[in-house]
Formats: C-alpha cells, structure tokens, sequence
C-alpha cells in the first residue's frame, strides 16, 4: 500500500510497507508479532467485563489476528487486523471466504482488498461484528454502512441502519434516501421517501443538495403527479439542477444549449401550460397555449428554458 497521510492501521502495527505493493513480508510479520507479545499485558481479560469489551480489545489491538484487510482507495485507505473465526461467526460470506470455497488470502498473512467499501464504514461494521453494539449519527456514513451489511449478508445491522434511515429523513436527505432506497430495494423507505418529497416539496427543492441528485430522481420529482409546489418552481429547480450538472460535466454553465442536453427528458417533463404567463418575464404567444391542457411540442419547452435562465 502507499504510505499516505491519511493511511490508517487498526488492531495495532501491521509491519513494513512500500509504495510498490501491499505485501508483508512473512519475517517482519512474524518480528511485528513477537514485539507485540511482548509488549501486550497478560492479564488484559480481567479487567473486561463482558464478550463486547473483550472483543472490542482484539479489534483495537489484533492481538491474535489471523486475516489483514486494506480497505478504500488512496488516499483514504485503511488497515485492519481482524480475526477469521470472529467474522465467520457473524457473516456467510467471511464463512465461505476464509474456511469454503471462496477461500482467499495473500500468503500467510491472509491480506484482502476490499476497494467498494468506505474504511469508515467497514470499521463501524467491524465494531458491530466484535462488540454486538452500534452508534449511528450520520445519514450518509449509514448509506455506507448498509451497503457493507448487505454486501457481507449481515440482516439484522441492515435492519438497524433503515431505521435508523427512516427516522433521520428530512427534506436536506429526502432524495438521497429515496436513491438508497431504489438501489437497495427497501420498499419502505422508497414510500416514505416519496411522501416527503410530494408533500415537502418546497423545501426539497431549495436544497442544495437538490441539484447534487442523479437524473433518474430528477425526472421522478418532476413527474409526481400530484406535489406541494407550482410548476414554476419546478421548473427553476430544474434549470438550477442543468447547471450544476454542466459544471460536473465540465461544460459551459450558461448555455441553454448544454443544459438541455444534460437536463434530456427531464425537459418534457414540466407541465408548461400550468405555469401562468404573467410570472415569466417578456413571454408571447409564439411559446405556446395559454390555457388548456394541449401537450407543447418538442420545441416549445426549449423557448420556455431559454426565457427563464436569460
């Protein structure tokens, strides 16, 4: 692994490394170990009051640690120390990882990669693991931590982030959680999500994390048949979210042109005769209907958006 700045090592020192390769070799591994014997009280079991203090020791320290994950990406990687026969207990997939079929190890040091995982989030998942206790306070490290629980078949700390989820939805996460929701499958949370964006519409959209959401879930705001907000706000939501879009695209901000083309279908999706003309600054009747529920062609909705965001 790359010595990083932000590199971090739990369950004590994990031996040498080099900026060409992760790998440990076996005679500093085993030097690694001698000194921590050495250096590790004897008697440390006595003053542990329970299997969760005792385990939160093993993961802090390693001590008899028998597998080494490197968890993320530069340069937010981080080391841990863990102990086969403890996640195995917990989880299928360590089971079938370390004594089944899809046993894996970097020679004896037993090292795996695991790059789709926040190291944030496999540390809390790990603390679950060894100490059957859990502290959730942050909407988007639980988005985290349920990815890894469901990636490791742990149910029932899936079950504690989606409550958790659902009872820290607000208007600020109100989309996110509907995008977790989608991606995960959990039915609940994608209703009550919904129901927040239908009936809180107002303040979602004046988020700005509103225009930090994917396409899809633009498009499924802007489609709500029925939801607490006129079409005009609608609209300017939109326009604000094409260009945010162009800036993460790298493309001119202040097109109509290019915020078109990100914003796509979208575009059509605004019911345009049901915004009132008086509210739109020098509009004519060359845009379209004034009244009536006539669909406008492909063409009018671009005259609207090169209106609104001159």
């Amino acid at each position: 692994m790359d010595s990083t700045p932000d590199s971090t090592t739990i369950g004590g020192p994990c031996g040498t490394t080099s900026s060409n390769s992760t790998e440990i070799s076996n005679e500093a591994f085993k030097m690694t170990k001698l000194k921590e014997n050495q250096r590790r009280p004897l008697d440390w079991q006595i003053n542990k009051q329970n299997l969760g203090e005792r385990g939160q020791y093993l993961l802090e320290t390693g001590v008899w640690s028998d597998c080494t994950f490197i968890v993320g990406l530069p340069p937010t990687v981080r080391v841990f120390r863990c102990h086969k026969m403890f996640l195995a207990m917990a989880s299928p997939v360590f089971e079938a990882m370390f004594f089944g079929g899809l046993a894996e190890s970097s020679g004896n040091t037993g090292e795996i990669k695991i790059l789709d995982v926040q190291p944030d989030a496999f540390f809390v998942m790990l603390q679950y693991i060894y100490t059957d206790h859990i502290n959730l306070n942050s909407f988007e490290l639980v988005c985290d931590i349920c990815y890894a629980a469901k990636k490791y078949m742990l149910p029932a700390l899936v079950e504690e982030c989606t409550n958790y989820l659902w009872r820290d939805l607000y208007p600020r996460n109100a989309c996110r959680a509907y995008e977790f929701a989608k991606l995960f499958e959990e039915p609940v949370l994608v209703d009550k999500s919904l129901q927040m964006i239908r009936n809180q519409s107002e303040e979602i959209l004046t988020e700005p994390t509103f225009e930090e959401i994917e396409h899809t879930t633009l498009c499924v705001v802007l489609g709500q048949p029925t939801i607490n907000t006129d079409e005009l706000s609608l609209f300017e939501a939109m326009v604000r979210w094409g260009i945010k879009e162009c800036e993460r695209r790298g493309l001119e901000m202040n097109s109509p042109e290019r915020q078109r083309q990100c914003l796509g279908e979208a575009l059509f999706l605004i019911r345009y005769t049901k915004i009132f003309f008086f509210k739109l600054p020098s509009c004519d009747q060359s845009y379209g209907p004034t009244s009536g529920h006539q669909p406008l062609s492909r063409h009018q909705p671009f005259k609207f958006m090169e209106e609104i965001s001159s």
